[in-house]
């Protein structure tokens, strides 16, 4: 649910706190790529109904905000500094608000080696590469556009899970990999027709 709700936030939020509003070819294929989701992560109609806990809901909710916040305020600041600066920042002040809950709840320093390497590609290669990439991007990218093409995490996972653990991916999965892909391109060529049409007016 947070990887769905969050890009609506960010389209919402882009346009009550920046200005920034969607066009009609984002909002499309931001539709298409939740649709997508729903379908990848499982979503049957016919679904056993499970009981709400609205204390989950909520902080998924909260996440959902929180990382709207961040892809907004990283698009702010893209264009001003390095995504390394930002990156640091931002993740020393998250390290340092989770210090104290992890001092309550049992700080653990000692690990195996396995466990060491394992936390050193978690920082290096999904937190600081990744999100050094991200930030970088959106110097160019509307914070829409940018939470939509997030999206594809769970196909990735999907994909990397068939071909590491030998998982398959049943046809309403394919369906939603084809409307994640589909939004993809839909902004890829709404993308590359507003760069045409920018070019031929500097021209003219």
């Amino acid at each position: 649910m947070t990887l769905c709700v969050a890009p609506a936030l960010v389209a919402l939020l882009s346009t009550l706190l920046t200005g920034e509003r969607p066009s009609r070819v984002v909002m499309l294929a931001l539709a298409l790529a939740i649709a997508g989701v729903g379908l990848i992560v499982g979503f049957r109609a016919d679904a056993r109904q499970q009981a709400v806990n609205l204390a989950g809901v909520a902080l998924a909710l909260g996440s959902a905000l929180g990382y709207a916040l961040v892809t907004l305020s990283g698009r702010a600041v893209a264009g001003r500094y390095h995504p390394l600066q930002i990156n640091a920042i931002a993740f020393a002040a998250g390290a340092l608000t989770l210090l104290p809950v992890a001092a309550l709840t049992g700080l653990v320093i000692s690990y195996p080696p396995v466990g060491w390497a394992l936390l050193l590609y978690l920082g290096l290669v999904p937190s600081a590469l990744a999100y050094g990439l991200f930030v970088n991007g959106m110097r160019s990218t509307p914070a829409t556009v940018a939470s939509v093409v997030t999206l594809l995490e769970p196909l990735s996972a999907t994909i990397l899970a068939a071909a590491l653990f030998g998982e398959r991916l049943g046809a309403p999965g394919f369906v939603g990999g084809a409307l994640l892909l589909g939004a993809i391109v839909l902004l890829a060529l709404a993308g590359g027709h507003k760069k045409r049409v920018e070019a031929e007016g500097l021209i003219d």
